[in-house]
């Protein structure tokens, strides 16, 4: 008799944060031990609303508190699925983003890396995440859109306001 294979399902929620320089023309993203460049934020917590998620991933990765949470919006949840050799398995996820700013004062040249998984910091254009030429998760690209325009422009905070109310769960491409 032929055993039946197994389907695992995790469902997790996560929070990310595209941060702007204060320009509007670059975001800050960290590189982490692995050598992929990824936006600040991580998995939610028990008990934990995704703005308490980003503000506490934030200070674990960078060992700052001078984030300024502007909007969210919630990206479409993604389902993966991976074989392995027991069956298949299904990882689900909702992510919360969100469009922040850091503070006046803050300089990431002053960040200390808590977290043992992040090591470096940089501001860098969109069109580098897009180009491909930084080693990044398609996660991120997905996130990034959600607080830009349909034509490709980043979303004015005004704009993005406007519309952060509208939780589609689908991004309009």
């Amino acid at each position: 008799m032929k055993r039946q294979k197994d389907t695992i399902k995790i469902q997790k929620n996560v929070a990310k944060a595209v941060i702007f320089s204060a320009d509007r023309k670059k975001i800050l993203i960290l590189k982490n031990v692995h050598g992929y460049w990824d936006l600040p934020g991580g998995g939610v917590e028990f008990g934990e609303t995704p703005e308490e998620c980003i503000k506490r991933e934030f200070y674990e990765e960078t060992g700052s508190k001078e984030i300024i949470i502007c909007a969210a919006r919630l990206l479409q949840t993604i389902i993966l699925s991976q074989k392995y050799a027991g069956g298949v398995l299904k990882k689900h996820y909702s992510a919360t983003i969100f469009e922040c700013a850091l503070k006046a004062n803050a300089d990431i040249r002053n960040f200390f890396f808590r977290d043992d998984e992040v090591i470096d910091a940089r501001w860098v254009s969109l069109s580098s995440v897009f180009s491909g030429r930084l080693r990044t998760p398609i996660f991120n690209k997905e996130a990034i859109r959600v607080v830009r325009d349909k034509k490709g422009n980043v979303r004015t905070r005004a704009k993005y306001l406007m519309t952060a109310g509208n939780m589609r769960g689908k991004i309009k491409k």
